[in-house]
This record gives C-alpha cells, structure tokens and sequence, in this order.
C-alpha cells in the first residue's frame, strides 16, 4: 500500500501541467506570435533597398493584417478557451490582447522600425481582423466545441 501511494505521487509529479494537445496549441500561438513580430519589425525595402517587402504592393501589404490577425485571434482561442465551458469574460480578455499586441507591434514600428511606419490605420485593420478570427471561430468552432450549449457568463 505505501509503495502504491509513492508510484501515485511520483506518476502526478511527471506528468505535465497541459494536455499535450494544449500545449501544441498554445506552441501554435506562439510560432505566429514570433512570425507576426518578425515580419512586422524587419526595415522596409525603401530603406534596405530590396527588403521582404519589396515585391508587395502598399494596399496589399494593408491587407495582410486582417488574415494575420484572423489567424492570431482564432489561435488564441483555440489554445485558451476550455471545451467544457466557454467564458465571455476570458473571450473578451483573449480579444483585448490581441488588440493591444497588435497596437504595441505598429507603436514600435512608428518609433524604432527603419522606414516603416505605425498608423491608426493598421491599428483598425489588426483589430477587424481579430474580431473577424474571434466570429469565425464562433461560426465555425473546433470539433469536439458546442458553442451554443457551453457560453457561460462570468460575473
């Protein structure tokens, strides 16, 4: 019986904190995190004169926010909503950060980035783009999610 207990305690100490499928979900978050950091902080071609940019057109380049973005928020809901219940509290904290990550990602690039340059523009584009992940993912949940019957209220 002793033995018993010690194998028990020594099986709940290796085992990991996250579900192994949470966790490669939130390594997901993380690989587009680093993607979106990278190229949103690389110097423009006008100023490296033939950067990653350069064979993007401005209005293109303006664009690419919102699946960048899209991609980010639905990721990130993925990753950190819990199948058995879905918190409205915890969606509007995961919209909140995905917002304001993509308002710190233009504020460096206004002060810092060579040749590029943050606008309220880009700011807004971000934004839709992570409402537009956030409702597609409410459209079109994960298998195994039942949105209808698991929204709770966190009051």
């Amino acid at each position: 019986m002793y033995e018993k207990n010690i194998r028990r305690r020594d099986a709940q100490l290796v085992q990991p904190s996250l579900p192994a499928a949470q966790a490669r979900r939130w390594s997901l978050v993380a690989g587009c995190v680093v993607i979106l950091t990278i190229g949103s902080l690389l110097p423009s071609a006008g100023v490296s004169g033939g950067g990653w940019d350069a064979v993007i057109t401005p209005s293109l380049l303006n664009l690419l926010h919102i699946p960048a973005y899209l991609l980010l928020a639905a990721l990130v809901l993925h990753a950190g909503v819990s199948t058995e219940s879905i918190r409205c509290g915890s969606v509007s904290i995961f919209v909140i950060l995905c917002v304001l990550y993509g308002a710190l990602l233009e504020s460096l690039q206004a002060g810092f980035i060579p040749g590029r340059t943050g606008s309220v523009a880009d700011c807004l584009l971000n934004a839709l783009g992570v409402v537009i992940g956030v409702s597609s993912w409410f459209f079109f949940p994960p298998s195994g999610v039942d949105i209808c019957a698991k929204i709770e209220r966190s009051d």
